[in-house]
């Protein structure tokens, strides 16, 4: 999905005794359309569905009590959609 970049406002800037009429803007990505192109992908969805886990082996790691106290996370008003493959810290090397 390639960004679309939506304006937001205008702003007034004064150099060297000329204003300039800068638009202000930000790059969306819909989620919505990212997730349908994905799902509509044969091999993602072969990969999505494959099952790696191997008996006694931790594959991934998530602590409620981080979760919830992490100043990103734990905003009620955001929706949080964690996507990717995270790695674990050296320490678990």
């Amino acid at each position: 999905m390639k960004p679309e970049s939506v304006v937001c406002g205008t702003n007034c800037c004064s150099n060297d005794g000329t204003s300039k009429l800068v638009y202000e803007s930000f790059q969306y990505v819909s989620v919505k359309k990212t997730l349908q192109s994905l799902m509509q992908s044969k091999s993602f969805v072969e990969v999505l569905l494959e099952d790696k886990c191997t008996p006694a082996v931790l594959q991934e790691f998530v602590d409620r009590n981080s979760y919830k106290t992490h100043s990103l996370l734990s905003d009620s008003n955001k929706i949080t959609i964690m996507m990717g493959e995270m790695s674990p810290p050296s320490l678990w090397s």
